[in-house]
């Protein structure tokens, strides 16, 4: 899908040093997939605790 933005140029450079990305668009992709993560990340935070008799599932051990 196609987008028009308008990005702070400094904040672009800077991210794109931090990261070793080089493309915009990756650059961009990269950061949504951050901005998920700590989504996903902050509800499993919240649910600590809701669920009593939950348990961790088994491992799976390659070999």
């Amino acid at each position: 899908m196609r987008t028009t933005l308008n990005l702070n140029d400094q904040k672009i450079a800077e991210a794109m040093k931090a990261t070793g990305i080089h493309e915009k668009t990756s650059l961009i992709h990269h950061a949504l997939d951050l901005v998920l993560q700590e989504q996903a990340r902050q509800n499993l935070i919240k649910m600590h605790g809701i669920y009593k008799h939950a348990s961790a599932p088994r491992r799976r051990r390659f070999s």
